[in-house]
């Protein structure tokens, strides 16, 4: 998906929320232009994160989620749909990908679901991943 030259404008365009692959330009803009758009921003830090485990404890930290947080992918749903109109950067995944595939599937599906629901109730969420992720995850370009 090709975005348009103002990336804030395209933030605000909620029927175009999604989980996308982006190149590390466009990541690199998403800060500024999530604050533009009025839309709260996350990085999340997920290299070294070889596991469900430690991919939640980075999530959990990262995105600031409550200290009930269960530490399971049922209860990362939950809290994600919580979440005020945001973009979430996921950085460094490939560590998962390459020690736990199937978490890695796991995970990007929720992400997909939840971001999914949120754009259905009108509500902007946007996740994006390096342009090494998944090949299926739609990748957009400047």
């Amino acid at each position: 998906m090709r975005m348009d030259s103002d990336l804030a404008a395209w933030l605000k365009t909620i029927e175009r929320c999604g989980l996308y692959r982006a190149p590390e330009q466009i990541m690199l803009q998403l800060s500024e232009a999530a604050r533009t758009a009025g839309l709260k921003y996350y990085a999340v830090e997920l290299t070294g994160c070889p596991d469900k485990r430690s991919v939640l404890a980075a999530l959990a930290r990262d995105l600031q989620l409550p200290e009930w947080f269960g530490f399971n992918w049922d209860a990362l749903e939950e809290v994600l749909a919580d979440l005020e109109p945001c973009v979430i950067v996921l950085h460094g995944l490939e560590d998962l990908g390459r020690k736990s595939p199937y978490d890695l599937a796991l995970a990007l599906d929720l992400f997909r679901s939840v971001v999914d629901e949120q754009r259905q109730s009108g509500r902007s969420m946007w996740v994006f991943v390096g342009m090494q992720a998944d090949p299926s995850i739609p990748a957009c370009s400047e």
